[in-house]
């Protein structure tokens, strides 16, 4: 057991177990004014299919139904604009009379494909001829897989079928599945392709007769840990309870029955992420499950769930059968869903999961040792938060071992992102104009029937914004009680289970919809308007080849990133399978934090600091703290829409706010200048002859047979060529005492050096020795002044007359400029401004800008941040005493 702790940070906040409430159940209902539920009660699974051909005689059979038409009108011909070849039209048939399709595929004897253990192949029609639609001489049959009749409730089968002509200029219906086979393989012919719909079969279950369903009830909070002490039953000491169970159950409590042979539905694993008042964001992370309903029921709920009345045969669109397998006889059982969750300021997702699912294992059975409120108390109070001194911490879990990794080594800000999971889910160039209409904030939504991809996917987005931050409505796990702000009028990122759609009428025509499952997006506005061609082509380009590359090895890997449903990993595989996931994840982030700093390069040359007393308010405003017209004529021709429209937007604007004064972000926005200048290389200047002060000229009449060793400017190149080649750093080691909480980055330290300064100071010392041995002598006196600086605060304090010391300071400064000492960071500058500030002498913070200017040195973020901070908050002169200074120089 592990009872030191060094790090005062827990590993969660709150463990929560929602479900119905104990009280009355009361049964709700859609909010059909703020956006509409469908009418139309749900089909019935399909459960067969087959094919004829109507023009040989053949016609549907009885209690299947033919698709005549695609989407546009056109005849759903399966040999649609074959020649001399009969029409193939396809027919299926719903019901409850036998367990459901889970797939539906093509199968091509001529390329050597063999079918799977569980697949059937319909391999004639209903009147015995060849089931073959292919016009071509290679025969393709259509196969599809069946459910078992014991299979769970919640599993999701076909629900419905299309079909498209491509070259007609259809495509696949939003959350349909397109079969990537062409039925038609001849010279002519259109191109038609098959497509399916998969959804949880939640109104009827499989392989019954129809008197199984479902209702929708209240959720609650059952209980919660930690408590306040001496108030067991007060909820106030839990801010989020009053709607954690929203998020916890984003479906909803229900009551289900099905028969008791039926295996247990799987657990459920998702994720979500909220916010407080004061903008901190916390993760949880949720199992769900079922067990049995120990409540009796009202008439009026049996008669919803069809355990009154018998004599229903034909339900929903289901056909009646009479050789149904269904046994009246069955035993029926009423199950309702319960949820366990964890929030944590921290995304320990893949942890949390073998957690729950641990100790829901517990409850299932058996005798155990310890109980479950004690584990929980001891992954709170006892196991160690990683750290980079410590960053794996193992805790043991019976005969498994959980691992929890540090965070705290990372320059990027802390998010949920699962950037493997994303990439694969949603292909390159979906990924690439998610990642564009998020830049340029618009209504977004991304659903799947995983409810975990959905918090995966939405982090990811705004993991890969850096150094921009999404500034507007963010419910990556939106309840279906909360699916109204899917109509907002302003922009948003959302996430929603895939049934939405069945339940509610689609999003308004402005809100682009990505469908993690079949990786399509849908039709909207957007799409018209907005294309990937927007972007500026030579970046966009270098971020296509780099993921397109990064895919290709996802789907070679030999791990699953998919395999949530994992109850046990040993811990050295899951070690390997973490590192292998966290390079293809850095690869990908380094991909995008290239684009990102292809974008915005040279941006620092458009920041205009404020140099005098701020007339007016306005003086704080975007349009004086950056040169944007400026900006945008130095930007890319082709993608000067982009940038107007970027440009605009508030995550820009905010990021100009945060990179001009001191914030929670200034230590990011540093690491990110870094990553620029990494990535952009300017070209070499001219040489200016230091005699006369003009440039010289050079001209050949032929190559050079001796080179001049002065002409190569040694002492002012970087001679380290390793770190050319070296990636953007993502990550880098990062003591516990650097860790960028708000409280901290607010106050920091003019004297503390931003990990990229620390960096770049010792590269550049070491340049200095490697090109002339003299220049370390240099190097000591720079870091010497440097000591002298950091004690300057405390001469400062100590002093009766303050100008005075802070005029000696400046004179320093001037005097390292004048001994050709190149500064190795921008500390001496930094403490001077900010002591500046304290002191009010703005207009000398003002002059000490100007020394780093004629010095070559640009500022950095923080310095940045600090300068604004000494020459806004400091008590400038009147005017009257600007003009009696200003008077009394001339005379002097």
């Amino acid at each position: 057991m592990m009872t030191s702790r060094d790090d005062d940070r827990r590993l969660f906040e709150h463990f929560v177990i929602a479900g119905l409430s104990q009280e009355a159940p009361e049964q709700t209902a859609p909010p059909t004014q703020e956006f509409g539920s469908r009418n139309n009660s749900p089909l019935a699974p399909i459960t067969d299919i087959c094919v004829i051909f109507p023009s040989l005689g053949e016609t549907a059979p009885e209690g299947y139904e033919i698709i005549e038409t695609t989407q546009l009108g056109y005849a759903a011909d399966l040999n649609h604009g074959s020649i001399r070849m009969p029409s193939v039209f396809l027919c299926y048939r719903r019901g409850y009379h036998k367990p459901p399709l889970l797939d539906i595929g093509l199968i091509e004897y001529g390329r050597g494909e063999k079918p799977m253990v569980d697949t059937n192949i319909v391999q004639t029609t209903p009147f015995g001829r060849p089931a073959n639609v292919n016009n071509a001489s290679q025969n393709i049959f259509l196969t599809y897989r069946r459910a078992v009749p014991s299979s769970a409730p919640s599993q999701f089968v076909v629900t419905d079928i299309c079909v498209i002509l491509a070259n007609k200029g259809e495509i696949p219906l939003h959350t349909y599945y397109k079969i990537p086979k062409n039925l038609n393989k001849g010279m002519v012919g259109s191109d038609v392709y098959i497509c399916y719909k998969k959804s949880q079969c939640s109104t009827k279950r499989l392989a019954y007769k129809p008197t199984v369903s479902i209702f929708s009830c209240v959720t609650a909070v059952l209980d919660y840990f930690p408590k306040a002490k001496g108030d067991e039953e007060n909820p106030t000491d839990f801010k989020l309870a009053q709607n954690i169970s929203l998020f916890c159950l984003p479906m909803g409590a229900l009551i289900e029955c099905w028969p008791v042979k039926c295996q247990p539905p799987d657990r459920v694993f998702s994720t979500f992420v909220l916010t407080d008042e004061n903008g901190t964001k916390f993760y949880g992370a949720s199992v769900s499950f079922f067990e049995k309903y120990a409540g009796k029921l009202s008439e009026e709920q049996l008669d919803q769930l069809d355990l009154i009345s018998s004599d229903r045969l034909d339900e929903a669109g289901a056909v009646e059968d009479n050789s149904s397998n269904n046994d009246p006889a069955d035993e029926m059982a009423f199950y309702t869903n319960i949820a366990i969750c964890i929030i944590s300021r921290y995304p320990f997702f893949n942890s949390f999961k073998r957690f729950l699912y641990y100790i829901h294992r517990m409850s299932i059975g058996g005798i155990h040792a310890v109980p479950i409120e004690r584990y929980i108390s001891h992954l709170m109070y006892e196991v160690s938060f990683p750290t980079p001194r410590r960053p794996h911490v193992l805790m043991q879990l019976g005969s498994e071992t959980i691992s929890f990794d540090s965070y705290d080594d990372s320059q990027l800000p802390l998010n949920g992102a699962q950037l493997c999971d994303t990439l694969r889910a949603l292909g390159t160039d979906n990924l690439i104009y998610l990642m564009m209409l998020a830049l340029l904030e618009q209504k977004i939504l991304v659903h799947s029937l995983r409810s975990w991809m959905l918090t995966a996917v939405s982090e990811s987005v705004c993991a890969l914004m850096f150094p921009f931050h999404w500034q507007c409505p963010y419910v990556p796990q939106c309840p279906l009680g909360l699916a109204g702000v899917l109509h907002a009028p302003l922009p948003f990122i959302a996430g929603v289970d895939s049934r939405y759609f069945d339940l509610y009428e689609d999003p308004p025509a402005d809100v682009t919809c990505f469908d993690l499952d079949t990786a399509t997006i849908s039709q909207s506005i957007n799409r018209l308007n907005l294309k990937l061609s927007f972007l500026p082509k030579k970046p966009t380009k270098q971020l296509k080849a780099t993921l397109d590359d990064l895919f290709r090895r996802l789907n070679k890997e030999a791990f699953d990133l998919g395999s949530k449903k994992a109850d046990y990993v040993p811990v050295d595989r899951e070690m390997v399978i973490q590192k292998k996931r966290k390079e293809l994840e850095l690869a990908i982030h380094d991909a995008f934090l290239r684009f990102m700093a292809n974008l915005m390069r040279g941006y620092q040359s458009f920041l205009k600091p404020i140099k005098s007393a701020p007339s007016s308010i306005s003086a704080t405003d975007t349009g004086n703290l950056f040169d944007l017209d400026g900006f945008l004529r130095s930007r890319d021709k082709s993608a000067v829409d982009f940038f107007k429209r970027f440009c605009s937007t508030q995550s820009f604007i905010r990021f100009i706010e945060e990179r001009s004064f001191i914030s929670d972000k200034n230590t990011y926005n540093a690491f990110f200048d870094d990553c620029i200048s990494k990535v952009f290389i300017a070209p070499p200047e001219p040489i200016i002859d230091m005699a006369t002060g003009v440039e010289r000229e050079f001209k050949y009449e032929c190559f050079p047979r001796r080179l001049d060793p002065a002409l190569f400017q040694l002492d002012q190149l970087n001679l380290n060529r390793s770190t050319d080649q070296q990636q953007v750093p993502v990550q880098s080691g990062l003591d516990s005492t650097e860790i960028s909480f708000d409280v901290i980055e607010h106050n920091r330290c003019s004297a503390v050096r931003t990990k990229p300064e620390v960096k770049s100071s010792m590269l550049a010392a070491t340049s200095c020795v490697r090109t002339n041995p003299l220049h370390w002598p240099k190097t000591l006196l720079f870091y010497s002044y440097s000591l002298w600086f950091m004690q300057l605060p405390s001469l400062i304090s100590l002093a009766p007359n303050k100008r005075k010391i802070l005029l000696l300071a400046f004179h320093i400064l001037d005097r390292m400029e004048h001994t050709e000492i190149f500064p190795l960071d921008q500390v001496c500058y930094r403490i001077l401004i900010e002591l500046c500030g304290e002191c009010g002498e703005p207009s000398l913070a003002v002059k000490v800008l100007q020394a780093m200017h004629r010095a070559g040195v640009e500022q950095n973020a923080v310095t940045y941040g600090i300068y604004h901070r000494a020459v806004l908050h400091a008590k400038w002169p009147t005017p009257t005493r600007q003009r009696a200074i200003y008077a009394w120089t001339q005379l002097r």
